[in-house]
């Protein structure tokens, strides 16, 4: 194995590996693609109140701010069943950077939980749903003392743009991007 082989090996089992990125979140993350369709499946818990969370969460204008790779997001609208919202991301990885647009039709469903469905003809997505539920939680004296957030992501990008290694590049990618967003509602005063 010549020394590049080995550098890409040692780098994929790098990008794969868990990580926690705060003290106040203890994340169980699920991550699998199966035909070009990617699932996460997220568990964390945040220190904030939950109508701290909700608000965060649809305060669209402000969803860059939670992530570096997160270039934009603005309202286009609103519709019989909730909100069009546009995000434009750029995530890179090494020095290969793409430009990413989705526009989803997001609906807030009462009782904190938030579902979105992606609207492929404006998206670089063929397919994708969302679903964030917070619940409170609380802690062993039985005192609310955070929120407990689970979201379910599936999404079908229209293209990739390495074939061998957009797969792990995606999953990466939709995991850290996934978990660093939750550490920074935490961490961020929007």
């Amino acid at each position: 194995m010549n020394k590049l082989n080995t550098f890409v090996y040692f780098f994929i089992l790098l990008l794969i590996s868990d990580k926690s990125f705060s003290q106040n979140i203890d994340p169980k993350i699920d991550i699998e693609s199966v035909n070009n369709i990617y699932t996460l499946k997220l568990k964390a818990v945040s220190a904030l109140p939950i109508d701290i969370v909700l608000y965060k969460l649809t305060n669209y204008e402000n969803i860059k701010n939670y992530h570096p790779s997160i270039i934009d997001s603005q309202v286009l609208g609103y519709t019989e069943n909730g909100v069009l919202v546009e995000t434009k991301l750029k995530p890179c990885f090494l020095f290969f950077c793409q430009n990413i647009k989705r526009v989803e039709e997001v609906k807030n469903a009462g009782n904190y939980f938030i579902i979105s469905n992606t609207i492929p003809d404006l998206s670089d997505f063929d397919y994708g749903v969302q679903e964030w539920r917070l619940t409170p939680f609380i802690n062993s004296n039985d005192i609310e003392s955070g929120t407990i957030i689970r979201i379910s992501i599936k999404i079908k990008p229209k293209n990739t743009l390495f074939p061998i290694i957009g797969p792990i590049i995606i999953k990466h990618e939709l995991k850290t991007t996934t978990l660093e967003f939750i550490d920074n509602l935490d961490n961020t005063d929007y």
